[in-house]
């Protein structure tokens, strides 16, 4: 986790001539800087503006920005160097809370954790919390924004959508940007639905003489918590199942049952039956694959 803090300085030009601003640059990359105007006559000022970023436990931070300029009527160049420093005062104390991805239920998101801020501040501060690297609507904060007074503390839920990210960013603000806090967020999906037996096996198969075909039962108990708020959907079959029949048992268990045809045009089983859970939004929580294997040795 890192943390911005912005910084702004005043630089006036003391010559009797109009300066033109050539280069603005910091001796350090943790400090960005610019500088709000491209000319200063004389006598006038501009504002250096810039960023700090600090590590993780660092109390002190400095660099020298260089301001290079050049007179407009003599030509005449000039480089000026400011140190410029700072002790590094958090306003907020931080902590989080992430875990495994758990489903909520009714709508097609998961909950990841939580990020808590306190204030450390004399004065009001107005705290946000934004997803970076990620899709902006395959994260959720709540609430995203919140004003603290001094040992105020704020509680923001993260959910994200299957479709986010696996890596990325949460970036706490501190007064719309004068102090950025970055806590990486890696999300971690766990299957939630189970499927018995795993794959069926049917082996070697023997057909009595006149049999020309003949059916097997199939039988697939389905898993989860909280499977009421989802479908679960059957996206594919092999060709040599026949009449499936999907039902639900109660809040935690589905079932499938259907019957495998073996014939002399089906001598061998290879295929798999594929199910979607599905979110009451239509999102894809999850899918599963079952693999079928057999063989027909004719009698």
């Amino acid at each position: 986790m890192g943390t911005e803090f912005k910084f702004t300085a005043a630089v006036k030009n003391t010559s009797d001539e109009v300066v033109r601003i050539a280069q603005v640059g910091a001796s350090c990359s943790c400090t960005d800087v610019g500088i709000d105007k491209k000319e200063m006559p004389a006598g006038g000022q501009a504002e250096l503006r810039g960023v700090f970023r600090a590590k993780p436990g660092e109390q002190r931070i400095g660099s020298i920005v260089t301001v290079d300029v050049v007179g407009v009527r003599t030509g005449q160049f000039l480089s000026v160097k400011y140190p410029v420093s700072a002790e590094l005062v958090s306003t907020v104390s931080i902590t989080t809370s992430f875990h495994d991805a758990a489903p909520i239920p009714d709508s097609g998101y998961f909950e990841v954790g939580s990020v808590v801020v306190k204030s450390q501040s004399d004065d009001d501060l107005v705290v946000e919390v934004v997803p970076s690297n990620f899709e902006a609507k395959s994260v959720r904060i709540s609430p995203t924004k919140s004003t603290l007074k001094k040992g105020e503390t704020v509680t923001m839920d993260i959910e994200v959508d299957r479709m986010a990210e696996r890596r990325g960013s949460l970036k706490v603000s501190i007064d719309e940007g004068r102090e950025v806090h970055t806590i990486p967020l890696r999300v971690r999906m766990v299957d939630n639905v189970t499927v018995s037996p795993t794959t069926i096996v049917l082996g070697n198969v023997i057909l009595n003489g006149g049999q020309v075909e003949s059916t097997f039962p199939a039988h697939l108990s389905i898993r989860g918590k909280s499977l009421s708020v989802s479908t679960i959907v059957i996206r594919s079959l092999p060709e040599v199942l026949r009449r499936p029949r999907l039902a639900q048992v109660d809040e935690e268990e589905w079932t499938l049952d259907c019957e495998i045809l073996l014939s002399g045009e089906h001598p061998k089983v290879q295929g798999e039956i594929h199910l979607d859970v599905i979110s009451p939004t239509q999102v894809v929580l999850q899918s599963i694959k079952i693999p079928i294997v057999g063989f027909v040795k004719p009698r």
